[in-house]
């Protein structure tokens, strides 16, 4: 009996570990496409800001996109599953994005769903950060870069100068996105390994819409 009894167990305990990691692959994939929305806000904003200019009749509503994760990390087959009365082009300038993005093999098979809310504005100019308070924040933050230069010219040798030059997106919350380097120089990648989680840690005053940031640090013999 007590030998039933420990198969039957084991025959419907077998499905609920199953369901079990089924469920938590999902929510791993879920948070992934979370991610890749939040880095891609300011071109989301901008399929916003296209479509409000060319259909500034559409009140707007609720987006569902269906994607299906794919082994190799891509994105494909997005379709609507949610929309509103002229949201056709909208959902193909989202689409594209969707396409677009590349992650890490996803952990479950199943698709993955995408919700977007778009809302009509009175005005179409929101407002990004202002020039002084990117500067504001940048100069308080120069030790960061004097501190990741003297930790890169220990990892390279013959450390070039000259300037570094940034692009990253400060998110509509003020926090930092993607950031990638547009110029630089000899030890420059080093440079912004040490950079780019700091600027993760960066956080600007909050606006309407990201807003893309272009700075430019020199760095000198000074900076020693």
């Amino acid at each position: 009996m007590k030998k039933l009894q420990l198969v039957l167990t084991l025959f419907f305990l077998a499905p609920l570990v199953v369901a079990c990691a089924s469920k938590h692959a999902a929510q791993t994939d879920q948070s992934t496409v979370e991610a890749l929305m939040i880095e891609s806000e300011f071109r989301i904003q901008n399929c916003y800001r296209d479509f409000q200019e060319r259909f500034p009749s559409v009140d707007g509503g609720s987006l569902r996109l269906r994607a299906d994760y794919l082994p190799n990390g891509e994105f494909g087959s997005v379709r609507s599953i949610e929309s509103f009365a002229g949201s056709g082009p909208l959902v193909h300038c989202l689409s594209r994005i969707v396409e677009s993005w590349r992650a890490s093999p996803p952990f479950s098979r199943g698709p993955v769903d995408l919700h977007f809310e778009y809302t009509r504005r009175s005005s179409i100019s929101m407002k990004g950060l202002e020039e002084g308070d990117i500067e504001k924040v940048m100069d308080a933050r120069s030790s960061d870069f004097k501190e990741c230069y003297d930790w890169a010219r220990d990892q390279v040798s013959e450390m070039e100068t000259g300037d570094l030059r940034l692009q990253f997106e400060v998110l509509s919350s003020g926090e930092v996105g993607r950031v990638r380097e547009l110029a630089g120089f000899k030890g420059s990648e080093m440079l912004l390994f040490c950079l780019e989680p700091r600027a993760r840690r960066w956080t600007f005053p909050a606006s309407e819409v990201s807003t893309l940031v272009n700075w430019t640090w020199t760095f000198a013999e000074s900076s020693d």
